[in-house]
């Protein structure tokens, strides 16, 4: 049927049907239909798509879908629609597509400042541009900050006509991998019951056959949408939940061929590395945490990678520390922030040009000069180009 839909749109040509394929691809998401894709790639066919991005959601709409997907042309899709935007709720939309983009491909300083971007414009405008911020927030280890981005915005505001922000689903998942992250696994269950992110919960808790339900239940629907990186996310928490270590690094192996790279490859890696060190395979097991290392640290995921030092150690390899003072020692954001400060721009200028609070602004500053050994502006850039 959906098929009969897209043929039969595309010999349309008042633009009418290319709203519709992309209403259809947005329901067909939403109801884990792998007709989504298709769907969306049919109404995208249609440029008058993206010319009326800002009179309609449908370009939006079909755009998440291929983001969701973690399709090709994703990438693309969005780009494109950051260069098209006009009005605030498109220029909003595309940035929190721009910021789920990038979260999901493990560049956590973009998908922070993309976030906090969606969240600068009117509140029926921001989607899910909170939670985005808070998971971002959350895979860097600033938990702090996490929980500061959540009590900024007032709980009874809405997304939508009638959609609270503390109930929407997105968030609710941001929160669990808060509480994740803090070790807080039955705050997470309050937060979901289902999914990859409960079945970690169960798992941490001690209660693997229920966390191996639940992760099948999350890797059923996965597979049947077909979302390579939702389908490496439940095998990761499956293996979790796994008590045998031979199937736990099957498991993780598998799921590698679904996710080569990001955050999701990182944590399976862990996982396969932790896996295969227990079964006595330390070199393999090196060869598994020695990337994941290296990703980890290159996307400034914090938590991950101080979980990979910790299994390299436990294989008898000292791993090469991360620089704790110099230029090589700032994250992304910190030379950002410096390069910005260094070349005369206030705290206030800086946090409006990355769209940050300028609490968070000072902080990096901060971090900057304690790592470079300085105490003013003027001594920045000299030690930035040494």
């Amino acid at each position: 049927a959906h098929g009969a839909l897209a043929h039969g749109a595309a010999a349309r040509d008042d633009g009418a049907a290319s709203l519709l394929l992309a209403h259809r691809a947005w329901a067909a998401l939403a109801a884990g239909d792998p007709d989504a894709v298709r769907l969306a790639l049919a109404a995208l066919e249609d440029v008058r798509l993206l010319a009326d991005a800002d009179r309609h959601r449908a370009y939006e709409l079909a755009a998440r879908v291929l983001v969701v997907a973690g399709h090709e042309r994703a990438d693309g899709v969005v780009t494109a629609l950051c260069a098209t935007a006009n009005a605030a709720r498109t220029r909003a939309a595309a940035a929190t597509l721009t910021a789920e983009l990038a979260l999901r491909q493990g560049r956590l300083d973009e998908a922070e400042g993309a976030a906090r971007r969606a969240l600068a414009y009117p509140a029926p405008f921001r989607g899910e541009a909170l939670a985005l911020l808070v998971s971002a927030l959350v895979e860097r280890g600033a938990f702090d900050d996490a929980h500061a981005a959540l009590r900024s915005v007032d709980s009874t505001e809405s997304l939508a006509a009638s959609t609270p922000v503390s109930d929407t689903r997105a968030l609710r998942v941001a929160r669990a991998r808060l509480a994740l992250g803090e070790g807080d696994f039955e705050r997470v269950l309050v937060e979901v019951s289902s999914g990859h992110w409960a079945a970690l919960a169960l798992a941490h808790l001690g209660r693997r056959a229920e966390a191996a339900a639940v992760a099948d239940v999350a890797l059923e629907a996965a597979e049947r949408f077909g979302a390579p990186l939702a389908i490496a996310a439940a095998l990761h928490a499956r293996a979790v939940a796994e008590p045998d270590p031979a199937l736990r690094a099957a498991m993780c192996e598998r799921g590698l061929e679904f996710a080569e790279h990001g955050l999701e490859a990182v944590r399976l890696r862990l996982e396969l590395g932790a896996a295969l060190a227990y079964l006595g395979s330390r070199v393999e097991a090196r060869d598994a945490l020695r990337p994941a290392l290296a990703d980890a640290d290159a996307a400034g995921a914090v938590p991950l990678s101080q979980r990979a030092r910790r299994e390299l150690v436990a294989t008898g390899l000292r791993p090469r520390q991360a620089a704790l003072e110099g230029a090589a020692a700032l994250t992304p954001r910190q030379r950002q922030i410096c390069e910005l400060a260094a070349v005369g721009k206030g705290n206030r200028a800086i946090a409006q040009e990355l769209f940050l609070s300028i609490k968070t602004v000072e902080t990096h500053l901060a971090a900057g000069y304690r790592k470079l050994g300085v105490n003013t502006r003027a001594e920045l850039a000299a030690e930035l180009a040494a």
